[in-house]
């Protein structure tokens, strides 16, 4: 599917592979396929002389190259920073190379460009079915400013979800003492999520929560998330804390200077699982105040109310 998906934006893609056989010698395959075309052989061409693939994109429809990136170095930084997880899975990803006419860029000379170091690798249990958290420090870009949980299957990222908020202090960019500034990314697998995956791997076929009791044994998406985020947590302790106490900061600041008919809040603020991003906006840390402030209110009708 991800394959057709290229000619929304080509007119047709030619594919020049080289694979060993089982006598050990070099066999080839060339082939293109356009909507027009389908899929047609490319010729025999000429006898390999390594293992490897050559995937030419031609036709390039003008409607996608008003927006698209133009040098092969950010072409390739996008495409990696993409798919991290290749390599990061077990066995890594093969040698890639994105070229064009003025140069090339080895995707596996990038991890340094984008990743400060990889944290605890850790495993949690959910209701018997165990999952392995692979966690990263990504140096913060355009691209990655959200923290993200990437739910794994067949060796491929199946949903990417934003984390911002789900914990306390956990936004965009964290800090601690081993790296500058960094987003933090998760990526979760199991053989529990490979054995549920869809077929066309867009999907889980399991229940986004289970009804009833907790008794019952089913594992749904809800369960997995919520061991996720206390393990994250866990992991993000001290960076976490420095952030809830620079929300903090930056509410007393604005309640100081630009509202203190929002005083009463304050104290109220964690009880209620609020926590402010440092680097929210006057206008929308107005806004959450003044939910917060609502929400005491009406906790407290039909009865003396401090706020």
């Amino acid at each position: 599917m991800g394959r057709l998906l290229w000619l929304k934006a080509f007119d047709r893609v030619s594919v020049r592979s080289a694979y060993e056989g089982e006598a050990g010698c070099l066999n080839g395959r060339h082939f293109r396929f356009s909507v027009q075309g389908e899929v047609e052989p490319d010729g025999e061409g000429e006898t390999p002389a390594e293992v490897g693939t050559t995937v030419s994109l031609n036709g390039f429809k003008k409607s996608f190259q008003q927006s698209a990136l133009r040098t092969v170095e950010a072409i390739a930084r996008e495409v990696f920073e993409h798919c991290i997880w290749y390599f990061l899975r077990p066995g890594g990803a093969p040698n890639i190379t994105v070229a064009d006419d003025d140069g090339a860029v080895s995707l596996n000379s990038l991890m340094h460009d984008f990743v400060y170091s990889d944290m605890q690798r850790t495993s949690i249990e959910v209701k018997g079915e165990r999952f392995e958290m692979v966690s990263l420090r990504l140096k913060s870009s355009q691209r990655n400013l959200a923290p993200r949980l990437y739910w794994c299957a067949a060796n491929r990222v199946v949903v990417e979800e934003n984390l911002t908020s789900k914990v306390l202090g956990l936004y965009g960019r964290l800090k601690d003492t081993e790296s500058s500034p960094f987003t933090y990314v998760c990526y979760l697998s199991s053989d529990f999520l490979d054995s549920h995956v869809r077929a066309d791997r867009t999907a889980f076929d399991i229940s986004e929560r289970v009804p009833g009791t907790p008794l019952i044994e089913d594992v749904s998406m809800d369960d997995i998330r919520e061991s996720v985020l206390k393990e994250v947590e866990s992991i993000l302790a001290g960076p976490l804390s420095a952030a809830r106490e620079e929300g903090k900061a930056r509410v007393h600041e604005f309640v100081s200077n630009r509202g203190p008919r929002y005083r009463p809040v304050l104290s109220r603020l964690e009880q209620l699982g609020v926590s402010v991003d440092p680097s929210m906006k006057d206008h929308d840390l107005e806004l959450l105040l003044h939910r917060a402030r609502n929400a005491i209110l009406s906790g407290c009708a039909g009865r003396a109310c401090p706020v």
